[in-house]
Formats: structure tokens, C-alpha cells, sequence
């Protein structure tokens, strides 16, 4: 007979010698009820041991609210937990980053994302256990509670395909919980071209004492349009006095590719004041001591939190960001009457078109031959 709950809630046991959660499910297959126990004798004190089981409790409950059952997905009878699976999954990226097969950041974006997704799911899952249904609350958690962006929750998403299909690689899974899942859609990318005033009182601010090195940095993005991660991994080898350019290695650059920037003459300019070349070879360009070259990599974040500070001090608009410069510096280029091909290579862009989104369309003025041409339907 089948009964109209399909589960018995989950309940802290607390007995003289066992410590354990308990609870029920009704198997379709058997006709009965399964019984299943997580122990928690390994924790040490009885206040965490209590404090834990209440959470997880509250936990499974909410799961088998959901209609989630422990028999649900398994792909053998081994049990394999999350916290095993992932420790084996960041083994195998750091052979990759040290294989040249992904980034650092790349390994450093999974680490920290997955552990977030750990630490929200409040206990050690069995690998089956994660259903479509505990991944979208995740996201919904990402995008809804803690209110981040589209982009944000979209980078959540592709770490966990990427997570779970590499679980089904290597046979730990029959079929991953993101399969179906897909990433949501997001509004096109607002460019901020930030105007000459502004510029104006930025240049008037980098001019003080102590700004030295974080002038290199704020030129190096709008006139080089070098990214922030890409400028925090620069050295000062990777400068060419000589040719007046830039390189762009490939173990640091978006595209994976080696490619040179040619310095214009305000960078040139700053390159000498700041005598580049007496520092060692192997320093980074902009490191962490004050944005001058030095031997530790800076975290790219300290870029923006200068230019917030810079941004409140001045009354700029918020809209305006660290990033905005290089949005701006291609624009900028582009009026000046540079070719889109030869804005591209010094943007280090895929393609043509993507150099074209940064045109001012409405501005953009006639072709006079054609304007001045009588081209009519009868000519």
C-alpha cells in the first residue's frame, strides 16, 4: 500500500554510545520504508555534535519537502562524497595549470567557487545526492539573495558543468545535475566612455606625489588597453625600450596568445621618469608596493579600490570604473580617425566586429564620395 508520506522527517539520536541522525524514506521498488543514518560520533563535543545535527537535520528535511530521496540518481552502489570528489578535482587542475592547460586564475575561480557552493550546502553531500534542484537553489541563492550580478551567477554555473561533467568523465556519476541547466540571459554590455572633464581631474589627480606608479597602471589600461589582470602579471622584461612595445604573453593574456601593444608617448614617457629599465628583469611592472615595479604580484582588485577611493574623493560618477578607461582609450582611438583594423590589433581583439561595437554610430560622419553621389533608382 502506498502511503500518503512518503518520508519520515530526520531526527537527531542521542544515545549513551551512538550519535546519529535518522531518518526514512519509502522505496517504490520494495514497497517499504528504507531507514538511513548519518553518524556523527566523530564529533568531538556534544554542543557542535548538537548544533550540526540541527542544521542538518533542517537540511534533509527541506531536501525530502522536496521530493529528493537518497536512492535518487545513484549511478553504483558506491557512495562518494563531495568533499572526497572535490579534493581529487582540484589535484587534477593544478596538474593542469602546471601543464599550461588553464590558468591560475582559472584554478583559483574554481577553488573558490566550489568551496562557496560547499559551505552553502551545510553538510558533506554523497555525489548523487545533488540534484538539478540543489544546484538552481544555489543559483537562486547567488542571484536572488545575495543579489549579484547575471554575469556572477552565470560564472557559478559553468564552474559546477564544468565540476559535474568532468565527475561523469571519470565515472563517478551517470549524468550531471547541470545537464538541461543552462546559463541566463544576460542585457548586451553598457560601455561607460568616460568624458574629457573627467579625464581632466583623473590626470590632475595622478599628478600628486605617491600616484607614481598607479599613473603607469590607470595609462597602461586606457592608452595600451591592457586589462587590470593582465597588467598585474606584467614584467619589466616584457617591456621593449627599444620598439617602443609591449609584450602580452600568452600565460597571462585572455586570448592565450603572445601578441605586442605599441606604447604610445604619454606611456613612454612615464616608463622613463619612473627609469624602468634599472629595475630587475624579473620584478613585476606594477606590483604590490604603491603600483611600482617590485618583486610581489599585486591582486588586480587593489586597482579598483584606489579608483574608488579616487572616485569619491573627486565626486566622479560611480558608472565610471577602472575598466572604463580601456572602454574609453579604444573609442577614443577610433575618433581620432584610426582604422578599426589597426585599433584591433592594438586592442588584441578577436575580430573586427568586436572592435566595431566600440563606434559612436550616432556621430559617426558621412562618407562625403557617396554623399555627394546623385544615386538614385533611375540612374
Amino acid at each position: 500500500m502506498n502511503p500518503i508520506y512518503k518520508f519520515k522527517p530526520a531526527h537527531f539520536v542521542n544515545s549513551k554510545k551512538l550519535k546519529y541522525i535518522s531518518y526514512s524514506v519509502f522505496d517504490e521498488q520494495t514497497g517499504k520504508f528504507k531507514n538511513f543514518r548519518i553518524k556523527l560520533n566523530y564529533i568531538p563535543t556534544a554542543a557542535a555534535r548538537k548544533t550540526y545535527a540541527e542544521q542538518l537535520c533542517l537540511k534533509i528535511n527541506e531536501q525530502l519537502m522536496r521530493g529528493w530521496t537518497p536512492m535518487q540518481g545513484a549511478a553504483s552502489d558506491k557512495l562518494i562524497l563531495l568533499s572526497d570528489t572535490l579534493q581529487r578535482f582540484w589535484g587534477k587542475a593544478r596538474r593542469d595549470v602546471e601543464e599550461g592547460l588553464i590558468k591560475s586564475d582559472t584554478f583559483d575561480d574554481y577553488h573558490s567557487q566550489l568551496t562557496i557552493f560547499q559551505k552553502w550546502l551545510k553538510h558533506d553531500y554523497y555525489l548523487h545526492n545533488i540534484t538539478a534542484t540543489v544546484i538552481q537553489d544555489f543559483l537562486d541563492y547567488i542571484y536572488i539573495v545575495l543579489k549579484r550580478t547575471s554575469t556572477t551567477r552565470n560564472n557559478y554555473f559553468c564552474t559546477l558543468r564544468t565540476f559535474f561533467n568532468w565527475c561523469k568523465e571519470v565515472a563517478l556519476i551517470a549524468t550531471p545535475p547541470t545537464s538541461g541547466m543552462h546559463a541566463i540571459k544576460r542585457n548586451p554590455k553598457t560601455r561607460c566612455v568616460i568624458p574629457s572633464d573627467v579625464m581632466a581631474k583623473i590626470a590632475k589627480y595622478l599628478e600628486e606625489p605617491g600616484n607614481e606608479g598607479y599613473k603607469l597602471a590607470v595609462n597602461l589600461c586606457y592608452s595600451c588597453f591592457i586589462r587590470p589582470i593582465e597588467i598585474s602579471k606584467l614584467r619589466v622584461r616584457d617591456i621593449n625600450f627599444k620598439n617602443a612595445t609591449i609584450v602580452v604573453r600568452s600565460d597571462i593574456s585572455k586570448n592565450k596568445k603572445t601578441q605586442s601593444v605599441t606604447m604610445p608617448e604619454n606611456v613612454q614617457e612615464i616608463i622613463h621618469q619612473l627609469k624602468i629599465w634599472e629595475w630587475p628583469q624579473n620584478d613585476f611592472l606594477v606590483s604590490s608596493e604603491n603600483f611600482m615595479p617590485g618583486p610581489l604580484q599585486l591582486d588586480p582588485k587593489r586597482f579598483r579600490d584606489k579608483w574608488a577611493r579616487m572616485r569619491k574623493q573627486l565626486k566622479i560618477d560611480a558608472k565610471y570604473q577602472f575598466y572604463s578607461l580601456k572602454d574609453s582609450g579604444i573609442t577614443t582611438l577610433l575618433n581620432k580617425g584610426f582604422t578599426t583594423i589597426e585599433v584591433r590589433d592594438q586592442a588584441r581583439h578577436s575580430s573586427i566586429a568586436i572592435t566595431d561595437q566600440y563606434t559612436d554610430k550616432k556621430n559617426s560622419k558621412a562618407n562625403q564620395d557617396i554623399k555627394n553621389l546623385n544615386f538614385g533608382l533611375t540612374d
